[in-house]
């Protein structure tokens, strides 16, 4: 849906009467906004990520640890089992080096995936899609809960176009009401 946007929202366009389009596309721009702002923020988070492993990993003194901060950035898009791909790999590579040197890049990559579940993820897309932390927070383990990891990739996306909508329904009722106090008062 996301690669036919266009296609999608002009079959929908036909399913609406003429005279609610205009308020219809409007919407629907609006959702497609909000979608792509929640990408956006999970890639922030990719980057984030990879820039801290990577720091991390070369401060420890792993071989090639731009590659592994990027692997790490890169399986941290993967929700629940991503991150723990990217560590299980460069911890077992580090391993391959030193023991120390294995401890410390499991450490690290634990640390910063930590940060990222508790800290990073609900503040980044809190602000990409204005949505406070603690409504994100609640939505993924609501999601969670009845939908299991199919429900948390999708709370935050869901979230906000319900967030869209609600704030779409509130702008027409406020101008409807508007419009009728004033129809009264003439």
């Amino acid at each position: 849906m996301l690669f036919d946007f266009n296609n999608v929202s002009k079959l929908l366009l036909k399913l609406i009467p003429e005279k609610h389009q205009k308020d219809a596309v409007t919407l629907l721009d609006n959702i497609g906004l909000e979608v792509r702002k929640c990408v956006n923020g999970t890639l922030l988070v990719a980057c984030m990520v990879f820039i801290c492993d990577t720091i991390g990993f070369s401060i420890v003194g792993l071989e090639s640890a731009f590659l592994f901060g990027l692997f790490c950035g890169i399986t941290d898009l993967i929700p629940y089992i991503g991150p723990w791909i990217g560590t299980a790999v460069a911890t077992i590579v580090a391993l391959t080096q030193n023991p120390l040197i294995g401890l410390g890049v499991f450490i690290i990559a634990v640390i910063i995936q930590l940060v990222e579940s508790y800290v990073l993820q609900p503040v980044v897309m809190s602000q990409a899609t204005n949505l406070h932390p603690v409504t994100i927070i609640c939505g993924l383990l609501l999601f969670g809960h009845f939908f299991g990891i199919i429900g948390m990739i999708l709370a935050t996306p869901i979230m906000s176009v319900i967030n869209v909508i609600w704030k779409f329904i509130k702008e027409k009722y406020d101008l409807l009401e508007r419009l009728q106090k004033k129809v009264v008062e003439e």
